[in-house]
């Protein structure tokens, strides 16, 4: 089970990304699709899991699957001190009903921007944070494991710190003996996707690998974790991202690259590579079924606006089947992320959505472990403000998910009942 977001950008970059490529879509079109009430879905309260001054942004949440623990994590980036951004979290409970403690600041020593965190549990009470630094005046991949009661359980620890070449929008993925950081990657010349193997107690298991270092670009990547003996070893990961290597044919691409406990397993596999551009995938692994559901955002639908589609891949990263359209509401959906629930055998995709027109809200939508589409798109949180970049973990012992996102430059978060 996958118990991490993904991420992972602010909204500024990516419009001015599509505005440079001539990407950005009309402001409407006719495929429009009202989401239904929210009256009769079972969502938790609204809980503002940050109120602070100046920005938080970039959540991840992850939950933690040891019984004495039961409780979510949730990370972000955060500027209250006014001057630059730490790393700041607080615990939710298994419910997702109440906090279970107050905020507190996961890098209080370092100087600099700490930005951009992603999580992940290894399944013994200890979770993964790792993030973006600008410490060292170059942006670096830092991380550390953390408990159930705010305190760390390893040192820092420098994933990456290449000098003089930034090291971008990390993602992490666990198994019990060790854990996958990924990220893009400046060293040579143009953006690469490079891991970093971490073992237990925080120390690092051999070298920087790259995973993908076409002479394109890589960007944005994300981790999930097989802990079934179906890939390469028993030890499995897929790694996704968003490609350029065929930008001639069909601008940005889908593709992977699955890893086992000491390296890259197999070639790069191209997820997806149809017309048009897909950007910004996340992805978790089915258990039943044995696959992953990639999940992206989407332009091919006549260049009117960005959809959400998936894909069901397996655990070598070859596709199963054909791509399938999640949500393809009016105007734009963005930044999809991926959570499975082994207890139904199925997934929830989140997304940010301005279908309305008026704001950015947040929907979601389940999808069998075969594949399958279960209902429709659902509302997660729809006011007049902008509610932007969710993610969702899924914990087992209450049989709920929980989303968080950011509005206002707070963090805010509610559980789900599917």
């Amino acid at each position: 089970m996958k118990t991490k977001p993904r991420q992972h950008l602010i909204n500024i970059i990516l419009i001015t990304a599509l505005a440079v490529a001539g990407l950005m879509p009309s402001s409407t079109d006719s495929r429009a699709k009202p989401l239904p009430s929210a009256a009769a879905l079972d969502l938790g309260d609204v809980l503002t899991i940050s109120g602070a001054a100046d920005t938080q942004g970039l959540p991840a949440v992850a939950w933690s699957s040891d019984p004495s623990c039961d409780l979510f994590l949730v990370v972000w980036q955060d500027r209250r001190n006014g001057v630059d951004d730490d790393i700041w979290g607080r615990y939710v409970s298994g419910t997702g009903e109440a906090l279970a403690s107050g905020e507190f600041n996961l890098t209080p020593t370092r100087a600099g921007n700490q930005r951009a965190p992603a999580i992940a549990h290894r399944g013994d009470g200890q979770f993964l944070v790792v993030w973006m630094d600008d410490n060292a005046g170059n942006w670096d991949i830092y991380g550390q494991y953390f408990g159930c009661q705010k305190l760390p359980t390893s040192d820092l620890i420098a994933i990456s710190t290449k000098p003089d070449s930034p090291q971008q929008y990390p993602d992490v993925a666990c198994s019990y003996f060790l854990s996958w950081v990924v990220w893009h990657d400046f060293r040579n010349g143009n953006w690469d996707v490079y891991g970093q193997r971490v073992g237990p107690g925080g120390g690092l298991l051999g070298d920087n690998l790259f995973v993908s270092n076409q002479a394109s670009d890589q960007t944005y990547p994300a981790i999930a974790a097989n802990p079934h003996d179906t890939g390469c070893t028993a030890m499995s990961f897929l790694v996704t991202w968003r490609d350029f290597r065929n930008a001639a044919a069909s601008s940005l691409d889908i593709y992977d690259q699955q890893l086992s406990d000491d390296g890259r397993c197999g070639p790069n596999r191209a997820a997806y590579t149809e017309v048009r551009a897909q950007a910004f995938p996340d992805l978790d692994y089915g258990t039943e079924n044995d696959r992953y559901l990639v999940a992206w955002q989407d332009y091919r639908a006549g260049m009117t606006a960005w959809d959400i589609y998936g894909r069901k891949v397996f655990p070598n990263g070859a596709p199963d089947g054909d791509a399938f359209a999640i949500s393809t509401a009016s105007r734009d959906q963005w930044l999809p992320a991926v959570a499975y629930n082994n207890d139904d055998n199925e997934f929830l995709t989140v997304w940010q959505d301005y279908r309305t027109g008026v704001s950015w809200n947040i929907a979601g939508q389940r999808v069998s472990g075969a594949g399958a589409l279960v209902g429709v798109n659902f509302p997660i949180a729809a006011t007049v403000g902008d509610e932007i970049n969710p993610a969702v973990a899924y914990g087992g012992t209450a049989e709920q998910y929980f989303i968080v996102w950011s509005e206002g430059g707070n963090i805010f978060g509610r559980a789900y009942a599917p």
